[in-house]
């Protein structure tokens, strides 16, 4: 009776274990060497960081079509005017700057510092840090993994 007991005990933490793992690399942690794994961050590139600097002449949400949180939930999306045009900067999902109560302004004067990649056939900055009123706001480490993505 009591290995009976002591294997249902030790069945059930492995369960336990391997829910826990499966939903880590569901969400797609993977340690500290890879990035939260939806489209635009397996495509962050150490390699490609810009820094641009202009106006925020648009905001907007769109609706995620990949990853764990799809639907009522919006990525936050900027439009920035700098000297060379306008360029598009993707911040991160709604809820995470909804959670921090973090707000962009139209005409607000913005740093961004990020990677640039193409995706779907546009130029997009995928941002890792911007910097507005002298303050720093980190999306995202060094590698490119999102803070939100972070144990």
């Amino acid at each position: 009776m009591k290995n009976l007991i002591k294997t249902c005990c030790l069945s059930i933490l492995a369960l336990l274990v391997a829910i826990s793992f499966s939903h880590a690399a569901m969400m797609g942690w993977q340690g500290d060497q890879e990035s939260y794994k939806v489209p635009c961050q397996r495509l962050f590139n150490v390699n490609e960081i810009v820094t641009i600097e202009g106006e925020v002449m648009a905001i907007e949400h769109a609706t995620p079509v990949w990853g764990p949180i799809k639907g009522p939930s919006y990525g936050l999306h900027l439009r920035v005017k700098t000297d060379e045009g306008t360029r598009a900067v993707h911040i991160g999902p709604g809820w995470y700057m909804d959670r921090y109560k973090i707000k962009f302004n139209i005409k607000e004067k913005v740093i961004v510092v990020g990677s640039q990649i193409v995706f779907e056939g546009e130029d997009l900055i995928i941002a890792q840090e911007v910097v507005r009123d002298g303050n720093v706001l980190i999306i995202r480490d060094e590698t490119g993994c999102p803070m939100w993505a972070r144990p």
